[in-house]
C-alpha cells in the first residue's frame, strides 16, 4: 500500500540498503561510535562504519552479538574517561540537531535562510548519519550542524549563502551570551569552518546523500482523509458543515454525494490545511527526537504521523478505527492480509512515538509541564558541564604536550650545538667566501 506519492522508489536506494537498522544494531552502532576504539583509516578525516551497519551486524556470528552491549547495560563513563556515554552523546545530538532550526528551514532566524521543510529535515537527516560513526567529542557538532545546513541546501536544490549561514550561527550565539555554558557550544562557526567540516561529513556519511522524506505522502494523506472524514460525516472532521447542509433542502442528497459543492471543499481545504500544520510539527518532532527514520520507511512514518492528528486520543499505540475504515474504504482491492500487515508496521511507529517522552505527544500523568522542562534542562546541563570539563582536559594535556616537545627540542638543540663546538685551545676555522 503505497501512503500518498511514491518516494521514488525508497526500497532501491542507499538509505534503504545502508541507513536502515534494526533496534538491536542501532543501539550496537552508537556504543561503537562513542567508544573510540576505531580509528579513522589513514589519510581520511572521519569514521563512516555506519554505512551497511545493519548488514554486517545481522549477517556476523551469535557471539559477537552478544558482546555488544546495550545502552540500559553500558556503565556511563565517570569523570576521568574521554568519552561520552550513549546516552549523554544521544542528548547533545538531539541538542545540536533541534537547533538547525534556527539555520535553514521555514523557522530560520534570517529571512534570507528560510526554505523548505524538506532542507531542513535533510539537514537533520544528515547530521545524525554522521554521529553514527563518529562522536562528539571528536568531531565538533556545532560545526558540523551548520555544514549539514550548507550543504541540505545545495543538495535539496535551495541553496543560502554561506556567509549569511555563518552570521545567523553569530547571532544565536549573542543570544545566548548569558549562559556560559550554551554561549561555548553555540559558538559562532567561520565560513572556512563550514566548507572543511562540509568534507569532513562528506566522508562520515560515505558519500551517500538521498534522504527520503515523508513530506509529499503526508500532504496527499492529509487532504484525502480530510475529504474522508467529510464523505462520511465523521465527527472527527472538526469543521461545520452540519449546520450549513441542515438549512439545505436537499440535506439527503448532501449526505449521499460523492463529491461536496464548492464551499464545503473549502471548509474541508481549511480543515487539511490545520492538520497538515500538525502533522509537520509532529514530523519534525520525529526527526529530531525520535529513531523512527532509522527504523521504518517514509511511507509508514507519513501513515503513522496523520493517524497520530487525526486520532489524537490514540491509546495503546495502535492504528484507531477512523484510519482502519480509511484504509478498507481506499483500498478496496489489497487483501485483507495485506491491509492488516500494513497496519501492523504503522502500528509499531504510532507505539514508538507515542512511547518517546521527548516528543511529548501524550500528557504524562502526576508531572506538570514545568517539571518535564526543569527535568531536560538539568539533563541538558549535566551533559554541557561533562562536555566543558573535557575540553578542558584536552586543552591542557595538548598545552603539556606542547610545552614538552618544545623542552624536547630544547635540549635536542642544545646536544647538537654541543657536539659541534670545537675544543679550547683549537682555533675556530673560517669559511672564506671564494672570488671570482
Amino acid at each position: 500500500i503505497k501512503a500518498g506519492k511514491p518516494t521514488m522508489q525508497f526500497e532501491g536506494s542507499t538509505q534503504s540498503q545502508s541507513w536502515m537498522f534494526s533496534e538491536e544494531s542501532l543501539r550496537a552502532c552508537r556504543e561503537q561510535s562513542v567508544s573510540n576504539k576505531t580509528a579513522p583509516p589513514r589519510g581520511k578525516l572521519a569514521r563512516k562504519f555506519a554505512s551497511g551497519f545493519h548488514q554486517r551486524f545481522t549477517n556476523d556470528d551469535s557471539a559477537t552479538k552478544k558482546s555488544a552491549v546495550t545502552v540500559e547495560q553500558s556503565p556511563e563513563p565517570n569523570d576521568s574517561t574521554q568519552c561520552l556515554g550513549v546516552l549523554d552523546q544521544e542528548t547533545l545530538i538531539r541538542f545540536h540537531a533541534h537547533q538547525i532550526q534556527t539555520l535553514v528551514g521555514p523557522n530560520a532566524l534570517l529571512p534570507e535562510l528560510r526554505r523548505s521543510a524538506t532542507v531542513q529535515s535533510t539537514a537533520v537527516a544528515l547530521f545524525r548519519r554522521f554521529y553514527l560513526s563518529n562522536s562528539t567529542t571528536e568531531v565538533s557538532p556545532r560545526k558540523m550542524a551548520a555544514a549539514c545546513a550548507f550543504f541540505a541546501s545545495k543538495l535539496e536544490e535551495e541553496r543560502v549563502e554561506i556567509s549569511l549561514l555563518s552570521h545567523a550561527t553569530a547571532l544565536v550565539q549573542r543570544k545566548v551570551l548569558s549562559s556560559a555554558l550554551c554561549r561555548q557550544e553555540l559558538a559562532a562557526v567561520s565560513i572556512s569552518d563550514i566548507e572543511a567540516y562540509e568534507t569532513i561529513m562528506m566522508e562520515g556519511v560515505n558519500y551517500q546523500f538521498m534522504c527520503h522524506h515523508p513530506h509529499a505522502s503526508i500532504g496527499f494523506l492529509v487532504k484525502d482523509v480530510a475529504s474522508f472524514l467529510f464523505e462520511q460525516k465523521h465527527p472527527a472532521l472538526d469543521v461545520d458543515v452540519a449546520s450549513s447542509s441542515s438549512s439545505s433542502t436537499n440535506d439527503s442528497t448532501a449526505t449521499t454525494q460523492t463529491r461536496p459543492s464548492s464551499w464545503d471543499e473549502f471548509e474541508v481545504e481549511e480543515h487539511a490545511n490545520e492538520l497538515l500544520h500538525r502533522a509537520m510539527q509532529v514530523l519534525h518532532r520525529a526527526n529530531v527526537f525520535s529513531d523512527a527514520p532509522f527504523l521504518f520507511a517514509p511511507g509508514h512514518i507519513a501513515f503513522a504521523i496523520v493517524a497520530i492528528v487525526v486520532e489524537s486520543t490514540n491509546e495503546g499505540g495502535f492504528l484507531g478505527d477512523i484510519m482502519q475504515d480509511y484504509l478498507v474504504t481506499r483500498y478496496p482491492m489489497q487483501s485483507e492480509e495485506e491491509i492488516l500487515e500494513y497496519t501492523r508496521n504503522v502500528s509499531r511507529v504510532i507505539s514508538l512515538l507515542l512511547s518517546n517522552h521527548n516528543m511529548d505527544l501524550r500528557p504524562r500523568q502526576n508531572v506538570s509541564v514545568s517539571e518535564i522542562v526543569a527535568q531536560r534542562a538539568a539533563q541538558l546541563h549535566r551533559v554541557l558541564c561533562r562536555v566543558r570539563k573535557m575540553a578542558r582536559q584536552t586543552a591542557a594535556s595538548q598545552t603539556a604536550t606542547l610545552v614538552e616537545s618544545r623542552h624536547r627540542r630544547k635540549r635536542t638543540r642544545s646536544v647538537a650545538d654541543a657536539d659541534f663546538t670545537p675544543p679550547r685551545g683549537l682555533p675556530v676555522r673560517k669559511m672564506v667566501t671564494p672570488t671570482y
